[in-house]
């Protein structure tokens, strides 16, 4: 809001709103307030020990699928103007929140949440569509829609039974997808050859990365770090410059952790760093 007064900040907040940012903005506020009230929300939303996360321990889905799910990678490609790097990382990202897509669902509606709940079938519906997997979307899309046409009911078993279907039949597919995008990286295929040939007790550097250079990369992991936790967007000009040696030095995980970086989800990339660091020790 261009409302800066502190009285401004206390009407908003007396109207219902969880915080209040001033103009002029600045991006860094901007990810503090929101990473302060996601992380407050995710402690929240947080299951008690004993809570059953399993969606499928209510016993609906036990049906296998009834048809094969296909992918129009040429199709989606082409909506993103064939930027394949785009496109991979946003079904990888889409194949993460899926997994705990049936969950999410039968907790808000088992909650009586259904606005919630058709909000997060969207999602998946949108995102199905945009990635090339029709046949989910469409599984997606009818139980939007009964969620519409029956405010505050719970959808049609069938349908929702049908989404499920399709969901399970659509993992592995995706997955498979995804290795047919992401071919065989050579420098981690060097470095564990690397790793298997030496002798016991020795782990080599990455040819090209020399003993200062990781001395210098786990201060920076640590730099990362404190920033992270600070929400400090000076990570991000960080990560372009550990880049480098990162890719080589842990490959799988520096790639984890520039992707939280790159979605701005400074919570996720955290344990990232931690993990690096005890992957340097």
């Amino acid at each position: 809001t261009a409302n800066a007064m502190a009285a401004d900040r206390q009407d908003c907040l007396d109207a219902g709103m969880n915080d209040h940012i001033g103009k002029p903005i600045a991006i860094d506020q901007v990810v503090s307030v929101i990473s302060r009230w996601v992380k407050r929300s995710r402690r929240a939303a947080r299951p008690q020990a004993g809570e059953a996360l399993d969606s499928q321990a209510t016993g609906q889905f036990a049906v296998p699928p009834a048809e094969p799910i296909t992918v129009d990678v040429t199709t989606a490609l082409a909506r993103m103007g064939g930027n394949k790097t785009l496109y991979e990382r946003a079904l990888r990202q889409f194949v993460a929140e899926l997994a705990s897509f049936p969950h999410r669902l039968h907790a808000l509606l088992d909650a009586a949440r259904f606005t919630e709940a058709r909000d997060v079938v969207h999602g998946v519906k949108d995102m199905s569509a945009t990635l090339g997997v029709g046949a989910l979307s469409a599984k997606a899309d009818a139980v939007e829609r009964a969620l519409k046409q029956q405010p505050g009911q719970s959808p049609p078993i069938d349908s929702l039974q049908q989404l499920q279907f399709a969901l399970s039949a659509a993992l592995p597919v995706l997955e498979r997808v995804l290795e047919e995008l992401a071919p065989p990286n050579p420098v981690l295929n060097a470095n564990t050859n690397a790793v298997a040939n030496a002798a016991p007790g020795e782990t080599p550097l990455p040819a090209g990365v020399s003993d200062a250079d990781r001395a210098a990369f786990k201060a920076g992991v640590v730099n990362m770090l404190a920033m992270l936790k600070a929400s400090d967007m000076a990570a991000m000009d960080l990560q372009s410059q550990l880049a480098p040696v990162g890719n080589q030095l842990s490959p799988i995980l520096f790639a984890s952790l520039s992707e939280a970086i790159a979605r701005l989800n400074f919570a996720a990339a955290e344990p990232v760093c931690e993990a690096l660091l005890v992957d340097l020790t």
